[in-house]
């Protein structure tokens, strides 16, 4: 009876320390792309080193989207290029924190 006291204490304890630390990690989903888009993919999202509120995204194929009021809304926008637009992006902030997006050309 005391071994079973003893681990209901600890499961309790346990449950009190991490339970709501896993409700408070959980952040809300937010929609990237416009209501009813179903084109966008594959996201990528960095976010600016020395302004957490400002950040950028980019997916497949060509779309680009930023915020600056730490991912609540987005504004989106397409990249084109005379050598055409493909492939998975990559975004980063430099050290001066500038935005980059890569994305492969077609040709």
């Amino acid at each position: 009876m005391i071994a079973f006291a003893k681990r209901s204490l600890i499961s309790t304890a346990f449950a009190l320390v991490f339970f709501p630390t896993i409700l408070a990690a959980q952040y809300p989903n937010v929609r990237v792309s416009k209501v009813g888009s179903n084109d966008p993919e594959e996201v990528t999202i960095a976010i600016n080193p020395t302004n957490p509120q400002n950040l950028v995204a980019g997916a497949n194929i060509s779309y680009f989207y930023y915020s600056t009021d730490g991912g609540q809304t987005w504004a989106e926008g397409r990249l084109s290029s005379s050598l055409g637009v493909w492939g998975d992006p990559s975004v980063i902030f430099d050290a001066q924190a500038m935005p980059t997006l890569a994305i492969f050309p077609i040709r």
